[in-house]
């Protein structure tokens, strides 16, 4: 950013903005927020006048799949990724802010060179930048740049290949090619520690140093057992919302599904919320709270839940995609499995992901919801086949 001394009186838009302290972040304990909605003087905001400009990535569920195909993975997040994008010049003066240095001091405006997190379009420039970045490094490095094209969320990357020679290479050129846009990769991990030799310990990411258990795009992985895991930790209170309860089912976080059977549980059970037309901030009678403890208190199980990242077999001869869907007076589900069978005849299933659905409140034959499950799994087999082709 640059101070300014604003003689003519622009018109402009100020951005509201104050720091958050993560004592727990260890490469980033104190953030700034900019809040960009806030309405100005004339009733409006910068966001309400800036366009998204949509997705123009891989929604999750494709991309974490995919990251399960490679026998040799590895993650990482760009550096300060919208602090490395330049504002056009001219459109600056809608990134304002006020700064003291202490109370006493006099203010000072300064605008915001680069993209802010915050604004409405952040997350759209910052994409398309690395797309053009990778357009135009293609010729030089093909891999990596398609690995920024479909392998990214955010600035996070999720890769790997199924040889240790191809997945040094990637990881090489992808850190050669974004730095020809001013880009670094850090915050390294990978399920094998030959990817990791030639990178500095400084840049290796391990948030819970006991058991290794990082965060990809939301979801543990332990990369040396190489294992996807769970942690959920959700109080008991003497007393809930309905509003309350829903914000503990929305922390069940699992794109894939492998929960599925429990979130079902959770969201039948919040169905049963509405039956009793309970309002939003009404407490949950005393026997409706003592059912959902009960769960609560049962829930930590799934943290004891592992399973292989890697759903392929490293000699596979035979590579099939089952699907299954069934359903009940309660809800309706479908799941995919992945079966190998290797050179030497063994066969190896691992479970690829899952979708669930509870019944509607209108009453519905058994045979109907079977073919709404027969659907799903339909729909979800569909949605793996781009993946499928990796295999």
């Amino acid at each position: 950013m640059q101070q300014i001394i604003d003689e003519n009186n622009t018109k402009s838009y100020y951005i509201p903005h104050h720091c958050i302290y993560k004592p727990e972040k260890t490469t980033s304990p104190l953030r700034v927020v900019f809040d960009a909605s806030a309405k100005s003087s004339t009733g409006q905001s910068l966001n309400s006048i800036l366009l998204n400009g949509g997705s123009i990535q891989d929604d999750l569920f494709s991309l974490v799949t995919r990251f399960r195909t490679h026998k040799y993975a590895f993650s990482a997040d760009i550096q300060k990724m919208y602090r490395q994008i330049l504002v056009e010049p001219s459109q600056r003066h809608l990134q304002r802010i006020v700064w003291k240095e202490t109370n006493n001091s006099p203010i000072k405006i300064y605008e915001l060179n680069t993209v802010t997190y915050g604004t409405v379009s952040a997350p759209f420039l910052a994409i398309r930048v690395l797309k053009s970045l990778a357009d135009a490094e293609h010729q030089d490095f093909p891999e990596a740049a398609k690995i920024i094209s479909i392998d990214m969320y955010m600035d996070d990357i999720l890769s790997g290949a199924t040889s240790l020679t191809s997945a040094k290479s990637f990881q090489a050129d992808l850190s050669k090619l974004l730095r020809r846009g001013g880009f670094e990769l850090h915050k390294w991990v990978s399920n094998h520690p030959a990817l990791l030799n030639n990178i500095s310990t400084s840049e290796y990411l391990f948030e819970d140093t006991q058991s290794n258990t990082v965060k990809a795009l939301g979801m543990l992985w332990k990369p040396q057992p190489d294992q996807l895991t769970f942690k959920v930790s959700v109080q008991r209170k003497d007393s809930l919302t309905k509003r309350e309860v829903l914000s503990q089912i929305a922390r069940l976080y699992d794109p894939l599904g492998i929960i599925g059977p429990v979130i079902s549980k959770a969201k039948i059970f919040m169905q049963s919320l509405w039956l009793q037309k309970l309002d939003w901030n009404d407490n949950l009678p005393t026997k409706v709270l003592q059912v959902w403890n009960d769960f609560l208190v049962k829930l930590p199980g799934v943290n004891e839940i592992n399973v292989p990242r890697y759903i392929l077999s490293e000699d596979a001869t035979k590579i099939e995609l089952n699907g299954f869907s069934d359903a009940s007076e309660r809800a309706y589900g479908a799941v995919i499995y992945i079966r190998c069978v290797t050179h030497s005849g063994i066969i190896q299933t691992k479970l690829v992901c899952s979708k669930s659905r509870v019944s509607p409140l209108k009453p519905i034959t058994v045979p109907r919801l079977e073919l709404s499950a027969a659907l799903l799994v339909g729909r979800l087999m569909h949605k793996i086949f781009p993946v499928q082709k990796l295999f």
